[in-house]
C-alpha cells in the first residue's frame, strides 16, 4: 500500500467523523463520494498487485501456488459437527443418496413410449433446422468470469471466485478450449462431477437426520 492509496481511507474516515457530528446532508454525500473513491483505489490496487504476481512467476509454479494462496484466503479450522451423537459421512450420505429412491417409490408406475416423445418433437420441427452447441470464444469465458461473485464460498478445488476473476485474462483462452473439447466429444470430466456435501440444521431433534438438508459445494 503506498502512501497515496493510504490517503483515500484516511479522508473517507475523517470525513466519517464530520458527517457524523454535523449529521448534515452535504456531510454524507461527501463521505459516500470518498468512501467510494477509496474502495475503487483499493480494488484497483489490488487487482494490480495480483496481476503483477502472476507475470513476475508465470515460469515458477511455486510462486504462483503461493499467490493462489494468500488471494483465497485458504484456512484449515475444522467445524464441530452440531449435535451430540456424532453422526458419521456414510451415515449421512447413504440418508442423503436414498431420498431419491425414497420419493421415486412414491409415484404410480407407468410405462413410457419414448417414440411417441420422439414423434411429438419431430413433428413441430422444420426438417432443415438442426441443433448445435455454438463454440464457445475465449471473450465468453472472460466475461462470465468476470462476472463471477466474489463473496461466494471457496469450492472444492480450493479456487475463489476473485482468484479466477483475477486470473480470467490468463486462463480464459485454455478454459474454452477445454470446454468446445468437452462438448465435441461428448465427455464432462468426471472430476467436475465431483462435489462435497455438508448437513445444515434446520429445526427440531438434531439427531433426526431428516432435519437436516443437504449444501454442496461444486468445482468453481
Amino acid at each position: 500500500m503506498t502512501a497515496e492509496i493510504l490517503q483515500h481511507p484516511r479522508r473517507r474516515d475523517s470525513l466519517l467523523k464530520i458527517a457524523t457530528a454535523s449529521d448534515y446532508l452535504q456531510g454524507w454525500e461527501t463521505y459516500k463520494l470518498a468512501r467510494n473513491k477509496a474502495t475503487n483505489v483499493i480494488k484497483s490496487a489490488k487487482r494490480k498487485f495480483y496481476s503483477n504476481c502472476f507475470e513476475e512467476n508465470k515460469d515458477n509454479a511455486k510462486g504462483i501456488w503461493k499467490t493462489i494462496k494468500t488471494l483465497t484466503s485458504i484456512n484449515n479450522k475444522k467445524t464441530e459437527m452440531p449435535f451430540k451423537c456424532r453422526k458419521s459421512a456414510d451415515d449421512f450420505n447413504n440418508h442423503f443418496a436414498s431420498i431419491a429412491n425414497c420419493l421415486r417409490s412414491r409415484l404410480p408406475n407407468f410405462s413410457f413410449d419414448r417414440s411417441k416423445l420422439e414423434h411429438f418433437v419431430l413433428s413441430r420441427k422444420e426438417p432443415e433446422v438442426e441443433f448445435s452447441i455454438p463454440v464457445i470464444s475465449p471473450g465468453f469465458v472472460f466475461d462470465s468470469l468476470r462476472c463471477l461473485n466474489a463473496n461466494k464460498a471457496t469450492s472444492m478445488d480450493k479456487l475463489s471466485a476473485q482468484m479466477l476473476k483475477v486470473a480470467a485474462p490468463e486462463i480464459a483462452q485454455s478454459l474454452a478450449k477445454l470446454m468446445n473439447y468437452s462438448i465435441k466429444s461428448s465427455v464432462f470430466p468426471r472430476r467436475w462431477k465431483t462435489f462435497k456435501v455438508a448437513p445444515l440444521y434446520k429445526s427440531g431433534d438434531r439427531e433426526d437426520m431428516n432435519n437436516y438438508h443437504i449444501v454442496t459445494s461444486i468445482f468453481t
